[in-house]
């Protein structure tokens, strides 16, 4: 008897890969694997993952493993989860089998408010800087100058290429390159008190919305040497420095 109850529990393991098999084929099923982790690689458990359009849906357990089946075909994969940043990729899973696609890393989503940089896999705050207000009187009217103060200001280092950046209920704000002065904005006012702009270089930018407030801001920033105004106060001084705006100088290239 003992014997019977070995031989049934040797041919239940050798049923059990053939089971999951037939689970798979069967059901005209296939199983995209991978596993989630944070940018230390530490695993997310709960992670949601998500075969946009389709029914297919799957968390990740303790682990951040996780294992999606769906029926072969195209998928946009969705992974995400509370406090992170989401992404999704392509993917070509149209035979019957497991694809196993490694391990997926969502950006922690900074806790305090403000405009941040990204730097390899997690957001960080930007150093200060500062561009000071000039006016000259001219014969036609007057020519006003915002140029950066490098003296009061720290650099940030960027490659060239798109850069991210994360928008975190910031109040809003403008990218300006900067000229060979260092000049991010440069306007002028004729004798009938109107004012023209006479330089303004502005990036375009990508913004993705995570959620109401939460944004991902995407930039492809050629060399060169930006500022980032905080522009709801550009043309509102700092109290102590009647003369100065605050914002962010970006240093792009070698």
């Amino acid at each position: 008897m003992n014997t019977n109850k070995q031989t049934r529990q040797g041919g239940w393991r050798l049923l059990r890969p053939m089971m999951l098999l037939i689970s798979l084929t069967g059901c005209s099923k296939m199983a995209i694997d991978g596993q989630v982790v944070d940018a230390t690689g530490a695993p997310l458990p709960d992670a949601l993952v998500t075969a946009v359009g389709n029914p297919c849906q799957v968390k990740a357990d303790q682990d951040g493993q996780f294992a999606l089946s769906c029926a072969p075909g195209e998928y946009l994969l969705s992974v995400s989860l509370e406090g992170y940043t989401s992404t999704e990729m392509e993917i070509s899973a149209v035979e019957k089998k497991r694809y196993d696609i490694g391990e997926t890393v969502l950006v922690k989503i900074p806790d305090s408010k403000g405009l941040f940089v990204a730097e390899g896999n997690e957001y960080r705050a930007m150093e200060p800087a500062r561009v000071m207000r000039t006016i000259t009187k001219t014969s036609k009217g007057y020519d006003r100058m915002f140029c950066l103060n490098a003296d009061e200001s720290t650099q940030i280092a960027l490659l060239p290429g798109e850069n991210k950046f994360f928008d975190y209920e910031h109040e809003g704000w403008r990218i300006f390159q900067l000229d060979s002065e260092g000049c991010a904005y440069k306007d002028t006012k004729d004798s009938k008190h109107r004012w023209t702009v006479t330089y303004r270089e502005k990036p375009e930018i990508q913004e993705t919305e995570i959620n109401r407030g939460k944004k991902v801001v995407t930039i492809d920033l050629p060399a060169g040497e930006y500022f980032i105004a905080d522009w709801q106060g550009f043309f509102q001084p700092i109290r102590k420095a009647k003369l100065a705006y605050s914002g962010h100088w970006l240093k792009v290239g070698k």
